[in-house]
């Protein structure tokens, strides 16, 4: 609708648009391919962080900030490079290969399949696709994740601290979980075109 998609210009139109633009019986060029591709890539990691689907305060761009982060920037980047930091031994190889052991033999395999699958039919050439129903399970955690912990986070800066606070605590697995989905639904998708 035009009040969560003005113009059609969002982030579920932008991932209809290039799922499509990526198919090869579009008989794009390759240039034209691998920058939808390109786009798609980002998009799909967008739509599964919370705050890409929220219009309150910017999504987390606006005025409540810690004195050194901005809320969206907690949940693009913050949380991930802290568990990195914390439990993979800042290793990026190490925890994208306990992601996939969680997909495919740890604490996600029981529901990796349900990741990959639309409740209603989005109409696109890869029917595994779903940005609608992405987006609304990534606009689900804004009230249950982002903003009922953002109380542990003082606007006033009293604390720049989210492992003190709390916050951290609270929100690393759900950050984890989605990357974790938003990874096994490009590699599907790609695999698909």
């Amino acid at each position: 609708d035009n009040v969560s998609c003005p113009d059609g210009l969002c982030v579920t139109t932008a991932i209809a648009n290039y799922t499509n633009q990526a198919d090869p019986a579009n008989k794009l060029g390759d240039t034209a391919r691998a920058e939808a591709i390109l786009f798609l890539t980002h998009y799909i990691g967008d739509i599964t962080q919370p705050l890409h689907n929220c219009g309150k305060l910017r999504g987390g761009n606006g005025e409540l900030k810690t004195s050194k982060f901005a809320l969206h920037f907690i949940w693009d980047q913050f949380l991930i490079e802290a568990d990195v930091l914390d439990n993979y031994g800042n290793s990026f190889p190490n925890y994208i290969q306990a992601i996939i052991k969680d997909i495919t033999c740890g604490a996600y395999k029981d529901e990796a399949v349900s990741w990959l699958s639309c409740k209603t039919d989005s109409g696109l050439v890869v029917s595994t696709v779903c940005p609608i129903e992405w987006s609304q399970e990534g606009n689900g955690f804004n009230c249950g994740s982002v903003w009922d912990n953002v109380g542990s986070i003082d606007p006033l800066g009293q604390t720049d601290d989210l492992y003190s606070n709390g916050y951290y605590a609270v929100n690393k697995e759900v950050a984890r979980k989605q990357l974790a989905k938003a990874g096994l639904r490009l590699a599907f998708a790609l695999n698909t075109l």
